[in-house]
């Protein structure tokens, strides 16, 4: 009569499905804190889009009870919610950048005695920053005209790729 073999060949010992939840408990925990890692940049755009969903429900309600088709209901409330955004955004951004190139070219015609370190000085309680930038050093006129000249160009930059940004979700969504 032969012995029995020392590995069992069959059943649970053999399969490993006694140990198969330690294995993919610790697996489980890591491969859902490596999507949470990858999840992490997209949290804020996914918190807009839950919002506005939130916010553009009625409007959609609303259409879809006017609209048979609910394909077009949905293109036409996003369309809507896309142009209240946009176009005071739009608005807003123009005329800060209107405004910052009105500050440059204010800038550059002031003359030479009406610096931005003598309005500062001619401000009701900011003579001690007048009086401070002396020992210190600082350019107070050099740092002015940088952040307004800098501010400026951003502002032309941000119009610019709103509206850029507009025409192509425009033409993607015909096309």
């Amino acid at each position: 009569m032969s012995e029995p073999p020392l590995v069992r060949t069959e059943g649970p010992p053999a399969t490993g499905e006694r140990f198969r939840p330690f294995a993919l408990v610790p697996l489980t925990v890591v491969l859902v804190g490596m999507c949470a890692l990858v999840a992490a940049p997209f949290l804020p755009a996914l918190t807009w889009a839950v919002a506005l969903a939130v916010i553009a429900w009625p409007i959609h309600a609303r259409l879809g009870r006017h609209v048979p088709r609910a394909g077009v209901a949905a293109g036409v409330s996003t369309l809507l919610v896309f142009a209240l955004i946009l176009i005071p955004a739009a608005f807003v951004t123009y005329h800060l950048a209107r405004e910052a190139a009105s500050a440059v070219d204010r800038m550059k015609q002031d003359p030479v005695e009406s610096t931005a370190q003598e309005k500062i000085a001619r401000t009701p309680g900011q003579s001690g920053a007048a009086a401070w930038r002396d020992p210190v050093g600082v350019d107070i006129e050099k740092e002015v005209r940088g952040l307004v000249a800098a501010h400026g160009r951003d502002a032309f930059r941000l119009v610019s790729g709103s509206v850029n940004a507009a025409l192509q979700c425009l033409v993607g969504q015909h096309f």
